[in-house]
């Protein structure tokens, strides 16, 4: 739930400052893959999910609801193919910037540093 509200935030507050459809959809669903790329990379879990719910918000507006209601219903197929490739470019985008080059491995930090503690405390262990 909660990448869905940093889609639709993000969304809206880039929206309402640009009045860009596309340059909204783009880093709306950036943001969205890379904060579910670095709660994957803290946690250990996979980010599909996260980032599912995320694009999920995007897609209503992206597809039909906007090209066929709005004022202009003309060239509505290429509207929707056009955000498909721009949210696609974003996803895409925000995946790259939380890579495991610059990020670490998936294996979990927040595991491993509890793990270490773990250790750390047996060491100092006296019978």
């Amino acid at each position: 739930m909660m990448h869905g509200v940093i889609a639709y935030v993000m969304y809206w507050a880039i929206h309402m400052a640009t009045n860009n459809d596309y340059l909204s959809n783009f880093l709306a669903a950036a943001t969205v893959t890379l904060s579910a790329g670095i709660i994957s990379r803290l946690s250990g879990r996979q980010a599909l999910g996260n980032s599912l719910s995320g694009l999920y918000v995007l897609v209503p507006g992206a597809y039909l609801i906007k090209s066929l209601f709005g004022a202009q219903n003309t060239g509505w197929i290429e509207t929707m193919a056009m955000n498909c490739v721009v949210i696609g470019l974003g996803a895409w985008t925000g995946t790259l910037l939380c890579s495991p080059t610059i990020l670490g491995t998936t294996s979990g930090l927040l595991q491993k540093s509890s793990a270490k503690r773990h250790m750390h405390k047996r060491g100092r262990m006296t019978f």
